[in-house]
């Protein structure tokens, strides 16, 4: 009796370190990914456009490397939308989190300066949808998933002279963003033979637009080119229609989004606007299923770029580990022919991707593809 009592304790206790090891094995690494997004203040949208894709990858990533004993997480920090709160942001992330790699914020004038902080510091940091010309060359630690401005000032200028809008007004969000679209349109545009006659900027926090309106009014452009994002956008379209306005509108990139449509209530109808194309590949069309599958929408604007910037730094880390310097070095690697839900993301010697544009239009109240 003894001896049976005595195996039995033996067995057991054999059980427990069998477990405890298999236990140990299973969560052997947590990686950590830091995110600066805008939950609250002006662009939230966006912010909430974003997380879904980031959430989606994490629940693939983890799955994928569950046997490997590997947990990736995100860290999230609200940047409010502002500069000021994004450079708290990443202090947090480096000082309190202690993370070697940041995804965002977003907007050029929230990530340009937190960029040179994540730089400084030597911290990874990989742009969602910033386009600031200053994020080429900014440093090692700097990468973008996302095309710079040139190529939708080019893209903006192209559409407007291939419908035949020889006289334009600019109006423009005054930030990095807006500032550099515009510069790159104005260029592009005045090459081919462009009228500029109203150029005027907006500031971030603007509600009425009745000046710059009335100047258009009196102008008559053939068509308005706006870069804003969707709050100011939403208010302008809104006034415009109530003023009368009846030149045509072509829009950036940030304003094809069904929110957009559903703030106007049928102010928009005919805008027309460039996008960054996205290849039908079997990885963008998995995304696609994915998102409808967890969410039960359609994807939404954007949603590509935080699901493609956690699917790449998990190749980076999944067999390298988590620090910056590591990681800084296995991008270039993890990117080499990645095809992701926002095409192909093959960082260049500067961590920069390539694209090309297409055009949308809102037609009956939702937003169409056309060709170029």
């Amino acid at each position: 009796m003894k001896r049976s009592i005595r195996s039995t304790i033996v067995i057991i206790s054999l059980l427990i370190v069998i477990v405890g090891a298999v236990r140990v094995s299973i969560a052997k690494e947590i990686y950590s990914i830091g995110v600066i997004l805008p939950m609250t203040g002006e662009i939230a949208a966006y912010g909430e456009f974003l997380k879904k894709g980031i959430e989606l990858a994490l629940d693939e990533v983890n799955a994928k490397n569950a046997k490997k004993g590997i947990i990736f997480k995100a860290i999230y920090e609200d940047n409010k939308s502002n500069p000021a709160d994004s450079i708290n942001a990443i202090r947090r992330m480096i000082d309190v989190h202690k993370v070697g790699n940041v995804i965002g914020p977003l907007s050029s004038r929230n990530f340009v300066p937190v960029m040179k902080f994540a730089q400084k510091h030597k911290t990874v940091i990989l742009s969602l949808v910033s386009s600031s010309p200053e994020i080429r060359n900014a440093g090692e630690y700097v990468f973008s998933l996302y095309p710079l401005d040139e190529l939708q000032g080019k893209g903006l200028a192209n559409l407007t002279v291939n419908r035949g809008y020889k006289k334009v007004a600019v109006l423009y969000i005054d930030n990095h963003y807006g500032i550099g679209v515009k510069d790159m349109f104005k260029k592009n545009y005045f090459s081919k033979g462009g009228q500029i006659v109203v150029e005027q900027s907006m500031g971030v926090d603007q509600l009425t637009f009745e000046n710059i309106l009335g100047k258009i009014k009196e102008q008559q452009p053939d068509a308005i080119i706006h870069v804003s994002q969707i709050r100011t956008a939403a208010l302008l379209y809104t006034q415009a229609k109530s003023m009368g306005i009846t030149s045509k509108w072509i829009a950036g990139v940030e304003q094809r989004s069904q929110k957009l449509i559903d703030q106007c209530k049928g102010n928009v109808e005919g805008v027309t606007g460039v996008l960054i194309k996205i290849p039908e590949t079997d990885e963008a069309k998995h995304f696609s299923k994915a998102f409808k599958t967890k969410y039960g929408i359609d994807k939404v604007l954007w949603s590509e770029y935080g699901y493609d910037a956690v699917k790449l730094l998990a190749l980076a880390m999944q067999d390298h580990g988590d620090s910056a310097e590591v990681i800084q070095k296995t991008l270039f690697k993890a990117s080499k022919g990645y095809s992701g839900a926002s095409g192909i993301k093959t960082f260049d010697q500067d961590g920069m991707v390539g694209g090309s544009f297409g055009i949308w239009e809102i037609r009956n109240s939702k937003i169409v593809e056309l060709d170029n």
